[in-house]
């Protein structure tokens, strides 16, 4: 996976490249093996890009004026995308808003109910000891890392196991479920092949980015130190010439 992900990240370089140089998402589409694709994104959506946080960031602050970037999601893959029109604000039709509104409040007194009864069950650990004896089918996870994502928790499930103590115990809300989430050891970080990999890659990325803000300075040094004036009769003598 880290290899594949590593592969997709220089693969998004000349992708990003070709944004830059003009390319047009639908040229993407029919030269690479980028996917086009059309979302009528709103706040609430969950579904299919907008599943993911990273995304909704990204889709929250897109203006029609801004060009296509190639960015990246927690589990590696890429996208660009592009506002291509914004609808006004408008009340769903009465029958459409009464089933979204029963399916919310539906799910929030579920999620309330789930939220009282996981507090019991965590109270109850001081005494019974673990999940299994408390009733539930508890699921191991191990080796997980901050951007790793485990299937049916909530977004930010992991930056919240991240902050926890070996031996804490917390209850995280999602969108329809609960989590009961015990963090039973840290692993301490180890110096793989994959590691050493990705620590090579940041480093390379954090000199090409020193690197441009030193040539931005010092050009900016350079124009203001050589006093730039514009010859305005040049200038108009050019203006003439237009028709």
């Amino acid at each position: 996976m880290s290899r594949a992900v590593r592969a997709v990240e220089a693969r998004a370089l000349d992708l990003d490249d070709q944004l830059a140089g003009g390319a047009t998402l639908e040229q993407l589409a029919e030269e690479t093996e980028m996917e086009l694709g059309t979302i009528a994104w709103h706040p609430e959506l969950r579904e299919g890009l907008a599943a993911y946080t990273d995304f909704r960031q990204e889709a929250r602050a897109l203006e029609a004026s801004d060009f296509p970037k190639i960015e990246q999601l927690d589990d590696g893959s890429i996208y660009a995308m592009r506002l291509d029109e914004e609808l006004p604000t408008r009340p769903n039709p009465f029958q459409d808003a009464i089933e979204e509104v029963r399916a919310a409040w539906e799910a929030t007194q579920t999620v309330n109910a789930l939220s009282t009864r996981a507090s019991e069950i965590v109270a109850s650990l001081l005494t019974e000891g673990s999940l299994e004896a408390a009733g539930l089918d508890a699921m191991v996870e191990t080796g997980m890392m901050r951007n790793d994502v485990i299937p049916g928790t909530p977004d930010d499930m992991m930056a919240e196991v991240f902050e926890m103590a070996p031996g804490d115990t917390k209850v995280l809300e999602g969108d329809e479920s609960v989590i009961i989430v015990t963090l039973d050891e840290v692993t301490p970080a180890t110096e793989d092949a994959d590691s050493a990999a990705l620590l090579s890659q940041l480093n390379a990325q954090t000199s090409q980015a020193l690197a441009q803000d030193l040539f931005n300075i010092f050009s900016d040094d350079v124009v203001r130190r050589a006093a730039t004036e514009i010859d305005k009769r040049a200038l108009q003598a050019v203006h003439v010439n237009f028709p």
